[in-house]
């Protein structure tokens, strides 16, 4: 009996003391939209970003990005997560997004609706599980300078 007390206090003492960090993490993620025509994950995460950083961030773009130019290392980021998908990494797993609130979600959607595959999407937020992103903030980076895209300021 005095063993399985012993036992017990040690096991409650390791998840106290952080043996068992179960506090999620927020992650910042960039991902593409794959258009999928199924009800699966829809976006593939490609690259993943420090939350604080003092070097300029893909996500602070202001211009489109040019593929076939100075942002050529991005489309290679895309190409190998949709080809090389690893299960140890986030880079090239697919996610669904689960938005915070109501209104972010419906600003998102409007957003994305008129053409997602003239975006690269920035998210901050946790990950639910292994397919879910409970998002924060997002952030919509035209892919390239002749894409079609209306105005996201509306």
């Amino acid at each position: 009996m005095k063993k399985i007390s012993t036992l017990i206090f040690i096991v409650t003492l390791l998840f106290i003391t952080g043996g068992c960090d179960l506090t999620p993490q927020k992650v910042g993620i960039y991902a593409y939209n794959m258009l999928y025509a199924c009800e699966c994950p829809q976006y593939k995460i490609f690259r993943v970003a420090p939350l604080i950083s003092t070097q300029p961030q893909l996500k602070d773009t202001l211009e489109p990005l040019d593929f076939t130019g100075k942002d050529q290392v991005v489309a290679e980021e895309i190409t190998k997560a949709i080809e090389n998908s690893e299960d140890n990494t986030l880079i090239g797993r697919d996610i669904d997004l689960v938005f915070h609130n109501q209104e972010d979600e419906m600003i998102f959607h409007k957003q994305v609706d008129r053409n997602p595959i003239c975006y690269i999407y920035y998210f901050e937020g946790y990950l639910k599980d292994k397919e879910t992103l409970m998002v924060e903030t997002f952030k919509l980076i035209l892919k390239a300078p002749n894409c079609i895209a209306n105005d996201l300021e509306e």
